[in-house]
Parts: structure tokens; sequence; C-alpha cells
């Protein structure tokens, strides 16, 4: 579940992305879907923002990677993904020690 420190920033009544996402927010998908979506993923989400028009989430994978996706508002197709192998590489190395 997303935490309640959750951040959504919408400036002004038209929103749409300059480059990204130009959907209309009366199509937007509810956060709930974005729970969902995430949950069906294996995405532990730790913050939520929107982000030139897309929502951007912060989350860690099944094997605890930290990843950061951006999201089309209406369809919640994954526009972009960044992945950080570190979380994993650090947990290896610790069982190894132990």
């Amino acid at each position: 579940m997303i935490k309640k420190a959750m951040v959504l920033t919408v400036l002004g009544e038209n929103v749409c992305a300059a480059e990204d996402c130009a959907a209309p927010m009366i199509t937007w998908q509810p956060i709930a879907a974005i729970e969902a979506r995430a949950q069906a993923a294996g995405w532990q989400v730790e913050w939520l923002q929107v982000e030139d028009g897309c929502y951007a989430l912060g989350a860690h994978d099944r094997m605890g990677r930290d990843l950061s996706v951006t999201l089309d508002p209406a369809t919640l197709a994954i526009i972009e993904t960044n992945r950080n192998d570190e979380r994993r590489s650090r947990s290896r190395s610790q069982k190894q020690e132990e």
C-alpha cells in the first residue's frame, strides 16, 4: 500500500505533459488502480507523484531492487522503467558474510 506521505502535485487546471503524457485528467486512472497494478507486478511502492503529466513511482521489486517507473495516467502502460541492482548486490554480499 502507498504510504500516507504520498505526494500528488498538480499545478493548474489543464494538466497535460509537454512531452511524455498528454492524457486529460478526466481519463486518468485512480490511485487504487495504480496500487493494483503495482501489486500485480510484485512492486512495493514507496512514493507516487505526478511528473510531466505522468504518474511516477518509486518502489522495490520482488528481488528487493530499487525501481522507478513512469506510467501513462490513462492506461497505466509503462513508459519508462529504471532499476537499480545495488540492493540485490548488497544482499548477496551480506549473505556471503554470514
